[in-house]
């Protein structure tokens, strides 16, 4: 039989969950990096009246809840879900939907963001 003691688990351990670490936090700059791109997306679509809805374009900090880490991209005027899901009305600028498409029209780019900051360097 051939028995060796194998000693610095502990080592083993703090640094592989530093690079756990690493990771969550860069997938969180990845998200915020494609929430940005789907955000300048839809507000190239959003409608413009006084320019006020395309202005409260947002995209929220990384949050991290249960091992998850999610962001945020939406619009701060309370009228937003309003213009964002009226079919019926024709607009000069801009079209229903504005932020759905704009996620829709940009998602491979989002994704390939979030898969090279992920990456483990």
């Amino acid at each position: 039989m051939i028995r060796k003691r194998i000693s610095g688990g502990n080592q083993v351990m703090k640094n592989l969950n530093r690079e756990i670490s690493r990771i969550k936090g860069a997938t969180g700059i990845g998200l915020r990096l494609a929430a940005t791109i789907a955000k300048i997306a839809s507000m190239r679509r959003t409608p413009v009246d006084t320019g006020d809805l395309r202005g409260s374009h947002y995209v929220s900090q990384p949050a991290s809840s249960r091992g998850k880490v999610t962001v945020e991209v939406g619009v701060m005027k309370h009228y937003g879900v309003y213009v964002h899901e009226d079919l019926t009305k024709t607009r000069k600028t801009g079209e229903a939907k504005f932020l759905e498409k704009g996620i829709a029209e940009k998602t491979k780019d989002m994704l390939e963001v979030i898969r090279r900051t992920a990456r483990i360097r």
